[in-house]
């Protein structure tokens, strides 16, 4: 058995990447953070690109990364199409094509969205509404037994003691 020794000189990695709004309108902003971390022994110059669909650099950031740190971008850039807009991140000569997190460019606001929300929390409303209805009538069902259950458990218990004797026959006097 022969010991393996790793030398890792300079590994830069995508770290974190978000894209906010997640689904945007046509015209609107997009803000796209993305974090680069040096996991090698060594440093070096990185330069990452942010493209289009089509392969177009839109930002571009070039810098030098020390070992075991990082360094964060922060882009903004105008939606331009409806649909998929394919924008993606490379570290150039280090990685290929990694697309961005983020949903499809709409037209116009989605309005049957917050249509959705509101049948969602109506439904989720009328259920709770139903659960506490539910749990009102079984205690009161409940508490309507016990009232009906010590009613007859008085009823018996008045029933079972025998009636008290009479005065004229416990007369010790008289022979039988």
């Amino acid at each position: 058995m022969t010991p393996v020794f790793r030398w890792v000189a300079f590994e830069p990695r995508f770290d974190d990447i978000k894209v906010t709004p997640y689904r945007a309108i046509v015209g609107e902003n997009i803000s796209i953070f993305v974090r680069v971390a040096n996991e090698g022994l060594l440093g070096g110059n990185i330069t990452v690109h942010l493209e289009d669909v089509d392969g177009r650099v839109l930002e571009q950031n070039t810098t030098r990364l020390e070992p075991g740190t990082w360094v964060e971008y922060a882009w903004s850039v105008e939606t331009w199409d409806t649909g998929r807009l394919g924008l993606s991140v490379v570290l150039v000569d280090v990685t290929g094509n990694i697309p961005l997190p983020m949903g499809e460019v709409q037209s116009t606001p989605n309005a049957n969205q917050g249509a959705i929300n509101t049948l969602g929390f109506a439904v989720l409303v009328v259920i709770l509404a139903a659960g506490v209805l539910g749990f009102t009538l079984y205690r009161r069902q409940e508490n309507l037994n016990e009232f009906t259950q010590k009613q007859v458990d008085a009823a018996l218990l008045e029933r079972s003691q025998p009636p008290p004797r009479p005065a004229g026959l416990d007369d010790l006097g008289e022979e039988q």
